[in-house]
């Protein structure tokens, strides 16, 4: 994968995550299952990292969820996670917004 496709990856893939806990707390593989749901591919291996950095950065915090047959390690958003993920959103809506305009629309 090109370096310049793995850094925009890396910028928006922790937006993605965050919206998905804006909705509710999830494991890890209830993450990559609703991005691969959503269409995009993401390694178990891959997310954990991410999560790490999200945690350390106090925009997740993980807890113990009691399950059978072993307890999981799920994760809930912060109200700084809340935070950010408005800040991001709407500056991901003018992005794309522009790549539309620039890309798409001057091509039709």
């Amino acid at each position: 994968m090109d370096k310049r496709v793995r850094e925009t990856r890396k910028g928006i893939l922790p937006v993605l995550v965050l919206a998905l806990l804006s909705k509710r707390p999830m494991t890890a593989h209830e993450i990559v299952h609703e991005l691969e749901s959503n269409g995009i591919r993401m390694p178990i291996g891959t997310i954990y990292p991410m999560l790490k950095r999200l945690e350390n950065e106090g925009l997740v915090i993980s807890r113990r969820r009691l399950s059978e047959p072993r307890p999981q390690k799920e994760y809930v958003i912060t109200d700084e996670g809340k935070k950010v993920l408005t800040e991001m959103s709407k500056l991901l809506r003018n992005i794309f917004e522009a790549i539309k305009k620039l890309l798409w629309e001057s091509r039709g």
